[in-house]
């Protein structure tokens, strides 16, 4: 419930192996990122909440999921809200799509599984941390136009310092994409005819 008595929601403990999983299902809440967390008492009278008491706590760690210091107990995942959530999902299956489909494109560049499986690897994991090396006034132009940070970008929620947006990133990857499957076509049509 809000301050106002608003139902928004429910979360739900289940005993699991090794621990206990907590399910959130909350509807209207506003957009953005919104932290959750499992208190000492079983109350949250409005309008503070106050009832509540303390985050559980048993082994004094310090607040915050991220803290090095932490997290306590208590510490869940924050929610986060809004349309861009929803993309972010829908872009991860794309993103997953294009990279199956680029992958198939340097595999049959290369008529061979393993040639074509190294060459995506590399591509996609080798070559982006390679480029740190060079001064940051060119690996900071040429890193987000990378394959594998054109495709991190499609699954981005917000956008962040040098990272491409979304639509962008989409428009990159896909271009990658296209260049290996083209070619793969090309060499189709006159290597292996």
């Amino acid at each position: 419930h809000d301050a106002r008595g608003t139902n928004l929601g429910r979360a739900t403990a289940t005993e699991v192996t090794g621990g206990v999983r907590v399910t959130v299902d909350a509807r209207g809440l506003p957009p953005g990122t919104h932290g959750t967390h499992v208190h000492t008492v079983g109350r949250c009278d409005a309008p503070d909440f106050a009832s509540a008491g303390p985050h559980w706590n048993p082994t004094g760690a310090k607040h915050g999921a991220l803290n090095p210091m932490g997290p306590h107990q208590g510490d869940l995942p924050n929610l986060i809200v809004g349309a861009a959530v929803l993309l972010a999902v829908i872009g991860a299956a794309a993103y997953l799509a294009l990279a199956g489909l680029f992958g198939m494109g340097l595999g049959a560049i290369m008529r061979n599984t393993a040639a074509g499986i190294a060459t995506f690897a590399g591509i996609m994991f080798v070559i982006p941390p390679l480029i740190t090396i060079l001064p940051s006034s060119i690996s900071d132009s040429i890193t987000p136009y990378l394959p594998s940070n054109a495709g991190d970008a499609i699954m981005q929620i917000g956008h962040h310092a040098n990272t491409l947006s979304a639509g962008t990133g989409v428009a990159v990857f896909a271009g990658y994409v296209t260049l290996a499957i083209a070619a793969a076509a090309g060499l189709l049509i006159t290597r292996d005819i």
